[in-house]
């Protein structure tokens, strides 16, 4: 017999004495399995549990074991799961948990450690995981996180302090990474982050910033910055109540961080309201224009040009909502045209033509919504027909 069947059992014993009647009832149904096992005595002409009680499942495993005194939850008792495996240990006294409950993973590992004192929770309570080890330790007084906070890795290692004050988060957040690197620090007030806010990387030396923030009232407020694990800056923007709003520039990463080497802008336009619009460039790593044109509430419409790095145009047309539109034109990088043609709805339609570098007719293709269509010829440099396909 284990210690807590030995204590119910000597409780039992004890209460027994003034036990005057043993009640059962039963399930309703073909079997009438037994539901119910416990003493009652009568006190002043009221009908009282007193002494052991016991209740079970319909397959006959038992489901819950105690004593009461007087009519009043008293002592251990003892939870099951539906399988027979124990599921939780509770200590009452007069009616109110106070002490330690216990619960187990069907596994038979514990689960949950919480102090109760006058039926409330209070005092540090421990969760744990299946397979051993702490997963969350938290200070609680009258049923509410207040105080420190601790959540841990399967591997021990910390996976965040936080602070409460009776319910609600205030003060210093910090989450780690599960290989101890510092992942996030913020400040928290009244559940919410406020100010600066600071990201890190994992795989990298410990305490590398991956980005900077501020937040008020619990949302992006203020300058962004994003920086690349050498602490070169990714990007920078500004945050309006959640919303990118502003200028935004997302640069290249440097090539040697014992350099000093000026900032290169990869790419650089305008929020409104968290969509891209207006005039937006991205460039070449070495500096160069590679592409500039128009957006509208975050997708192409406009006039777009793409340039090879010596300037010159490679592709340029007309977006309109994030299709292509019209006359669209590739060229060489020499500055010679090299095909042109017309989009409809984002398709090729009719006749394209695409040139030889020495400006001379290579070949006429038709298209009808984006597909080859009817006759297609190619061409020499001089000029003569060299081939046909109908499609």
């Amino acid at each position: 017999m284990n210690k807590l069947g030995l204590i119910l059992v000597t409780l039992l014993l004890s209460f027994s004495l003034f036990s005057q009647k043993v009640v059962e009832t039963r399930y309703s149904g073909k079997n009438s399995q037994l539901r119910e096992v416990y003493n009652i005595k009568t006190v002043d002409d009221k009908i009282l549990k007193d002494g052991l009680y016991q209740i079970y499942y319909e397959n006959g495993n038992l489901w819950q074991e105690g004593v009461y005194k007087n009519d009043l939850l008293d002592s251990i008792w003892l939870d099951y799961y539906e399988e027979g495996i124990l599921k939780q240990i509770l200590n009452y006294k007069n009616d109110k948990l106070e002490g330690n409950t216990i619960t187990f993973f069907t596994s038979g590992d514990t689960n949950q450690i919480i102090p109760y004192k006058d039926n409330v929770i209070s005092g540090i309570v421990i969760i744990f995981y299946e397979r051993g080890g702490i997963r969350e330790k938290t200070e609680y007084s009258n049923n509410l996180k207040n105080g420190a906070s601790y959540s841990y890795y399967s591997n021990g290692k910390i996976e965040s302090k936080r602070g409460f004050y009776y319910g609600v988060e205030i003060g210093i957040r910090a989450t780690y990474f599960d290989n101890g690197f510092i992942k996030e620090k913020s400040t928290i007030k009244n559940g919410k982050y406020v100010g600066d806010f600071i990201g890190y990387y994992k795989d990298f030396k410990d305490g590398d910033i991956s980005k900077r923030a501020v937040y008020k009232n619990g949302v992006l407020d203020g300058k962004y910055i994003g920086y690349y694990p050498n602490g070169d800056i990714m990007l920078e923007c500004n945050y309006i109540d959640n919303k990118i709003e502003g200028d935004y520039k997302y640069y290249y990463r440097l090539a040697e961080a014992n350099i000093l080497l000026a900032k290169q802008i990869k790419e650089e336009g305008k929020y409104y309201n968290n969509l891209k619009k207006g005039e937006w460039v991205t460039y070449y790593k070495s500096g160069e224009m590679y592409s500039k044109g128009e957006y509208k509430d975050d997708i192409f419409n406009g006039y777009w040009t793409i340039y090879y790095k010596n300037g010159k145009v490679k592709t340029e047309g007309e977006y309109i909502d994030n299709l292509k539109e019209e006359l669209w034109k590739v060229y060489y990088e020499s500055g010679v045209l090299k095909n042109s043609g017309n989009y409809i709805n984002g398709k090729k339609e009719g006749e394209w033509k695409t040139f030889y570098d020495t400006t001379e007719l290579m070949s006429i293709i038709n298209f009808v919504s984006g597909e080859r269509m009817g006759l297609s010829k190619g061409f020499d440099k001089q000029g003569k027909l060299i081939e046909t396909k109908t499609y």
